[in-house]
């Protein structure tokens, strides 16, 4: 992605211009943007997390682009709060999974109740957290736009 500036230094200072600004925005809300940048370069994009839904990062580095000016090289992550959500709703499934084979092999049917509810709690929390989000694909398609609108450029 380019990023405004003639070199890296310039393209620093600009990124961080934008920063400040978006920073002294107030309110707050969820899906505002989050800037970090370093003298060296090293820049992180992310987004203000809500109570309920988290963004992906960018990370990455700006860099002198082959034609002249300077771009950002980077990745966009998943957010550590939602592998952590995927990661507690593995192990709700696999609990629920582990009492009802154990109730059922012992012959123990209340063990095999709660197995039932822990992985309908499971697939409900799933169903429910999977409809406040879109995806990942769109989620990072949407913070490079927003990024691209905070620079002054239309996408």
């Amino acid at each position: 992605m380019r990023v405004p500036g003639r070199d890296v230094d310039e393209a620093v200072a600009r990124l961080t211009a934008v920063a400040d600004r978006v920073r002294s925005q107030r309110p707050r809300r969820p899906g505002d943007l989050r800037i970090r940048v370093r003298a060296d370069g090293r820049v992180r994009v992310g987004r203000l997390s809500g109570t309920s839904t988290s963004y992906p990062t960018l990370r990455g580095r700006l860099e002198p682009a082959p034609k002249g000016g300077t771009q950002l090289t980077g990745t966009v992550r998943e957010a550590g709060a939602g592998l952590l959500v995927l990661g507690g709703q593995v192990l709700v499934g696999l609990v629920g999974l582990v009492l009802i084979v154990g109730g059922t092999s012992d012959g123990e049917p209340s063990a095999v109740v709660v197995g039932a509810v822990f992985l309908a709690l499971g697939a409900a929390l799933t169903w429910g957290l999977q409809r406040l989000r879109r995806g990942f694909r769109s989620d990072a398609d949407e913070l490079v736009g927003v990024l691209d609108r905070a620079l002054g450029r239309r996408r």
